[in-house]
Protein backbone atom coordinates (compact mmCIF):
# COMPACT_ATOMS: atom_id res chain seq x y z
CA UNK A 1 0.00 0.00 0.00
CA UNK A 2 1.03 3.50 -0.57
CA UNK A 3 0.84 6.62 2.01
CA UNK A 4 -2.37 7.44 0.35
CA UNK A 5 -3.69 3.68 0.27
CA UNK A 6 -3.80 2.97 -3.18
CA UNK A 7 -2.05 -0.53 -4.25
CA UNK A 8 1.71 -0.73 -4.95
CA UNK A 9 3.38 -2.59 -7.52
CA UNK A 10 6.95 -1.77 -7.15
CA UNK A 11 9.64 -1.38 -4.06
CA UNK A 12 12.18 0.91 -4.77
CA UNK A 13 14.97 1.13 -2.32
CA UNK A 14 16.58 4.41 -1.12
CA UNK A 15 20.33 4.80 -2.35
CA UNK A 16 22.43 3.94 0.42
CA UNK A 17 21.98 2.97 4.01
CA UNK A 18 20.86 5.33 7.20
CA UNK A 19 23.80 6.74 8.34
CA UNK A 20 24.52 4.96 11.15
CA UNK A 21 23.54 1.14 12.56
CA UNK A 22 20.68 1.67 14.63
CA UNK A 23 18.36 -0.52 17.68
CA UNK A 24 14.84 -1.66 16.34
CA UNK A 25 13.35 -0.29 19.56
CA UNK A 26 13.91 2.22 22.06
CA UNK A 27 14.50 -0.43 24.64
CA UNK A 28 18.28 -0.22 25.80
CA UNK A 29 18.01 -3.57 27.85
CA UNK A 30 15.85 -6.71 27.19
CA UNK A 31 13.36 -6.14 30.09
CA UNK A 32 12.10 -3.04 28.80
CA UNK A 33 11.36 -4.29 25.20
CA UNK A 34 8.31 -2.76 23.64
CA UNK A 35 5.89 -5.32 21.89
CA UNK A 36 4.64 -4.78 18.91
CA UNK A 37 1.60 -7.17 18.17
CA UNK A 38 0.64 -7.86 14.61
CA UNK A 39 3.61 -7.45 12.30
CA UNK A 40 3.84 -9.21 8.78
CA UNK A 41 6.38 -11.01 7.60
CA UNK A 42 4.78 -10.87 3.35
CA UNK A 43 5.57 -8.40 1.15
CA UNK A 44 3.39 -5.33 0.90
CA UNK A 45 3.49 -5.16 4.89
CA UNK A 46 6.46 -2.78 5.56
CA UNK A 47 4.63 0.42 5.07
CA UNK A 48 1.76 -0.95 8.20
CA UNK A 49 4.58 -2.74 9.97
CA UNK A 50 6.41 0.52 10.15
CA UNK A 51 3.71 2.48 11.58
CA UNK A 52 2.64 -0.24 14.24
CA UNK A 53 6.07 -0.35 15.54
CA UNK A 54 5.71 3.83 15.81
CA UNK A 55 2.27 3.40 17.66
CA UNK A 56 4.08 1.18 20.09
CA UNK A 57 7.19 2.95 20.16
CA UNK A 58 7.06 6.06 18.91
CA UNK A 59 10.76 7.21 18.75
CA UNK A 60 11.89 3.53 17.45
CA UNK A 61 15.35 4.30 16.15
CA UNK A 62 14.92 2.13 12.60
CA UNK A 63 11.35 2.75 12.16
CA UNK A 64 11.85 6.30 12.94
CA UNK A 65 14.77 6.68 10.69
CA UNK A 66 13.12 5.36 7.73
CA UNK A 67 9.71 7.06 8.52
CA UNK A 68 11.68 10.63 8.34
CA UNK A 69 14.30 10.21 5.01
CA UNK A 70 13.51 12.26 2.16
CA UNK A 71 15.59 11.96 -0.81
CA UNK A 72 14.54 13.18 -4.12
CA UNK A 73 11.52 15.12 -2.85
CA UNK A 74 9.85 11.34 -1.60
CA UNK A 75 9.29 10.92 2.07
CA UNK A 76 6.78 7.73 2.13
CA UNK A 77 9.92 5.32 2.70
CA UNK A 78 9.08 2.91 5.66
CA UNK A 79 11.53 -0.10 7.26
CA UNK A 80 10.71 -3.29 4.89
CA UNK A 81 9.48 -6.21 5.96
CA UNK A 82 11.12 -9.79 6.08
CA UNK A 83 10.21 -10.94 2.82
CA UNK A 84 10.91 -7.25 1.63
CA UNK A 85 14.29 -7.36 2.95
CA UNK A 86 14.90 -10.46 1.65
CA UNK A 87 13.70 -9.24 -2.14
CA UNK A 88 16.88 -6.74 -1.88
CA UNK A 89 19.15 -9.36 -1.05
CA UNK A 90 17.78 -11.74 -4.58
CA UNK A 91 18.47 -7.76 -5.93
CA UNK A 92 21.45 -6.75 -4.18
CA UNK A 93 23.23 -6.34 -6.70
CA UNK A 94 20.84 -4.17 -8.67
CA UNK A 95 20.26 -2.37 -5.42
CA UNK A 96 24.26 -1.68 -4.76
CA UNK A 97 25.50 -1.07 -1.08
CA UNK A 98 24.03 -3.88 -0.16
CA UNK A 99 27.35 -6.83 -0.32
CA UNK A 100 27.12 -6.99 3.26
CA UNK A 101 25.56 -6.32 7.00
CA UNK A 102 23.41 -7.32 9.14
CA UNK A 103 19.63 -5.48 8.50
CA UNK A 104 16.65 -4.94 10.62
CA UNK A 105 13.12 -5.74 9.08
CA UNK A 106 9.84 -4.79 10.10
CA UNK A 107 9.27 -7.82 11.26
CA UNK A 108 8.49 -8.87 14.75
CA UNK A 109 9.72 -11.94 15.62
CA UNK A 110 8.73 -12.20 19.38
CA UNK A 111 8.23 -10.11 22.49
CA UNK A 112 11.99 -9.37 22.48
CA UNK A 113 13.09 -10.05 19.08
CA UNK A 114 12.79 -8.64 15.16
CA UNK A 115 13.99 -10.77 12.12
CA UNK A 116 16.88 -9.57 10.40
CA UNK A 117 18.60 -10.64 7.71
CA UNK A 118 22.61 -11.06 7.51
CA UNK A 119 23.19 -10.18 3.94
CA UNK A 120 26.82 -11.47 3.55
CA UNK A 121 26.11 -15.03 4.04
CA UNK A 122 22.23 -14.76 3.61
CA UNK A 123 20.72 -16.06 6.64
CA UNK A 124 17.48 -14.32 8.24
CA UNK A 125 17.65 -14.56 11.91
CA UNK A 126 15.85 -13.53 15.07
CA UNK A 127 17.96 -10.44 16.30
CA UNK A 128 17.74 -8.64 19.76
CA UNK A 129 15.90 -5.34 19.46
CA UNK A 130 18.26 -3.91 21.61
CA UNK A 131 21.41 -4.36 19.27
CA UNK A 132 22.30 -2.44 16.60
CA UNK A 133 21.92 -2.86 12.78
CA UNK A 134 21.97 -1.09 9.70
CA UNK A 135 19.20 -0.05 8.31
CA UNK A 136 17.74 0.52 4.23
CA UNK A 137 14.43 2.12 3.68
CA UNK A 138 11.84 1.27 1.32
CA UNK A 139 9.30 2.92 -0.55
CA UNK A 140 5.99 1.49 -2.49
CA UNK A 141 4.80 3.11 -5.30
Amino acid sequence: MTDTGESAHYLEVAPENVEIRLRWSTATNRQNVPNVAGTSQVIGSGRQNTALILAVDVTAPAALACRNLSNNRLNDWFLPSRNELNQLYRNRVLVGNLETGFFWSSSQYNFGKAFAHYIEFNIQYEGYKDNVKDVRPVRAF
